[in-house]
């Protein structure tokens, strides 16, 4: 029991979750609790045996409170960390939810990211896993068809529009993206030029999908991304009728 106790507090610090540590300390701390009611018997059979004094009110009391704790936390510690495995799937399944319509978004602009390996509805893990790389995949490809300018310039915009400043990276990249898009569909890919910096590179896990779902909720429902992809296509409009015009006039 001290081996065990000493094992499950020594890894709630190597666990990944919350209620992953809670799990094993519970289950430590049901193991530190199974050793005092082993050592407070040792104690009473040892006292007995020497003296043969027996104090049977004090050792029913001791021993039932310990016995019962024990259970108790060997209980909850036992139900926690599947409650933990269950917590992560309904998490990865939500986050999964917000983030599939940018992937469609993305990935029919560039159909060519999406692998053809088809993936089980019930592995929602890994579903999530494999959404986000295509996702990233279709961002570094559509990337060819806007410059850094454009990047600049969706930034410059959404502070323009007092978007706070805790999701203006996050818009400007929606910004470009929806750009980028239209972009995509009419061939117009670009060359010789800067492209714009992924916001996902050089995020931690947490981070990353938290930067992707605010991206998201940003590409598909802000206005201001609307009404910069607006203003680009009107301005891109504008210069190719002024081209065609200035052609006419030099035939």
């Amino acid at each position: 029991m001290v081996v065990a106790t000493w094992l499950f507090l020594g890894g709630v610090r190597h666990s990944r979750t919350l209620l992953g540590k809670a799990g094993l300390g519970f289950l430590g701390l049901g193991t530190l609790l199974g050793s005092l009611y082993a050592l407070q018997r040792i104690v009473f059979v040892t006292v007995q045996l020497a003296s043969g004094t027996s104090y049977p009110a004090l050792e029913n009391l001791l021993s039932t409170t310990l016995k019962q704790a024990t259970v108790l936390s060997v209980a909850v510690g036992v139900c926690l960390p599947p409650l933990s495995v269950a917590v992560e799937y309904v998490a990865a399944w939500s986050t999964l939810r917000k983030l599939r319509p940018l992937w469609v978004q993305l990935t029919e602009a560039a159909p060519y990211v999406v692998l053809a390996t088809s993936v089980g509805r019930w592995r929602v893990r890994f579903r999530l896993e494999r959404c986000v790389i295509e996702i990233e995949d279709a961002c570094l490809a559509l990337r060819e068809y806007v410059s850094v300018d454009m990047h600049t310039k969706a930034r410059r915009f959404v502070r323009q529009e007092g978007v706070a400043a805790q999701l203006s990276d996050a818009v400007a990249e929606a910004c470009w993206l929806r750009a980028a898009v239209q972009s995509a569909r009419n061939g117009e890919r670009l060359q010789g030029v800067e492209y714009p910096p992924l916001g996902v590179t050089g995020r931690d896990r947490a981070s990353e999908l938290s930067w992707l779902r605010t991206v998201a909720r940003a590409y598909l429902s802000s206005p201001v991304v609307s009404e910069f992809v607006r203003q680009e296509h009107s301005s891109i409009s504008h210069e190719q009728g002024a081209s065609e015009r200035i052609s006419s006039n030099d035939n």
